[in-house]
C-alpha cells in the first residue's frame, strides 16, 4: 500500500497493525487501514489461514458496518460459505473481497513499474529493520532473498 501511495502521489494515511496484533482495541479497520481525510477508504485483513463464514460475519458486524467501510479486502482464501456471505454483503452495497496476496503484490509491482518497485523495496527494508519485527521473520526474508539472488 505504501508503494502505491508513493507511486501515485496519493494523500493516503496508512495504518497497520503488528503481526498477530489485535486491531479491534485500537479502532483500526483491519490489519491495514487506508484513510483519506479521516475517512476509511480501504481496510484489509491479512492471514495465511482460510477464512470461514463466521469470521466474515464477525468482521462485518464488528468493523465494516459500524465504521461504514465500503471496501474491505481479505488477503486470504475463503471457504465457499465465506465467499457466499461476501456476495450477500456486496448485494447490500459493501465491497467484501478475497484476493491472493502473492498475485495482488505481483500485479501491483508490475503495474507500477520500476519506481513502484523501488518504493516497495525501500518501505519493506525500512519495516524489516524495525526492532519489533520477530527475528524469525527477518531470517525467513533473508532466506527468500538468498534464493532469488543465488545461482
Amino acid at each position: 500500500m505504501y508503494a502505491i501511495k508513493a507511486h501515485f502521489s496519493l494523500g493516503w494515511a496508512i495504518e497497520y497493525q503488528g503481526i498477530n496484533e489485535a486491531d479491534a482495541p485500537g479502532g483500526a479497520g483491519g490489519d491495514v487501514t487506508v484513510r483519506s481525510q479521516d475517512a476509511i477508504i480501504l481496510a484489509a485483513e491479512i492471514t495465511e489461514r482460510e477464512v470461514d463464514k463466521s469470521r466474515v460475519v464477525a468482521i462485518f458486524n464488528r468493523k465494516i458496518s459500524p465504521a461504514g467501510i465500503r471496501d474491505y479486502i481479505f488477503f486470504a482464501r475463503p471457504t465457499e460459505e465465506a465467499a457466499a456471505q461476501a456476495n450477500q454483503y456486496f448485494a447490500q452495497g459493501s465491497e467484501v473481497n478475497f484476493v491472493d496476496i502473492h498475485s495482488w503484490t505481483t500485479m501491483s509491482l508490475v503495474t507500477m513499474g520500476q519506481t513502484g518497485r523501488d518504493a516497495f523495496n525501500a518501505q519493506l527494508t525500512l519495516m524489516l529493520a524495525a526492532d519489533d519485527i520477530p527475528r524469525s521473520v527477518k531470517v525467513a526474508w533473508n532466506d527468500l532473498v538468498a534464493k532469488i539472488t543465488s545461482i
